[in-house]
């Protein structure tokens, strides 16, 4: 029969759940009959597995007894900042978005040429041809100069 090494935990753990076939388990039954240190791993991870069954057993939960509300404790007062913050910063977020509502890009009619123009050239063929395309846009950012080399 094959002499075993040390044996590691998950091996332990599947000789102490009953997972082993039976040749191997007689090999670590045998192993553990002459190693000291395996029979003292194999106590601690015993140990250890009790302490989690035990652990994972439900117990019994005592429920408190409902308590009126003219008896329940006195419930926590915020201050006056705090209420009056919890109801204005909502509210003038709300106005903001009343206010002004999210613009949608239009483009200018000299962009839309400009798209236009671009979009019948092939980038490649630009490339090729060495045509450089150029814009000016004045502070409005209006296209005031748009030239194709």
């Amino acid at each position: 029969m094959k002499e075993l090494t040390c044996l590691n935990e998950d091996v332990i753990q599947q000789w102490i759940d009953g997972e082993l076939s039976t040749i191997r388990r007689e090999q670590v039954h045998e192993h553990l009959n002459g190693c000291e240190e395996c029979r003292d791993k194999v106590q601690q991870q015993q140990a250890w597995a009790l302490a989690i069954k035990k652990a994972l057993t439900t117990e019994e939960v005592e429920i408190p007894e409902f308590v009126p509300v003219n008896e329940a404790p006195a419930t926590r007062r915020f201050p006056l900042w705090l209420k009056i913050a919890a109801v204005a910063i909502p509210a003038f977020c709300i106005v903001q978005l009343l206010l002004h509502p999210e613009k949608t890009y239009q483009p200018s009619h000299d962009e839309l040429l400009m798209y236009q123009s671009l979009s019948d050239m092939d980038a490649n063929a630009a490339f090729q041809e060495r045509v450089i395309v150029t814009t000016a846009t004045n502070q409005e950012g209006e296209i005031v100069e748009f030239e194709i080399h």
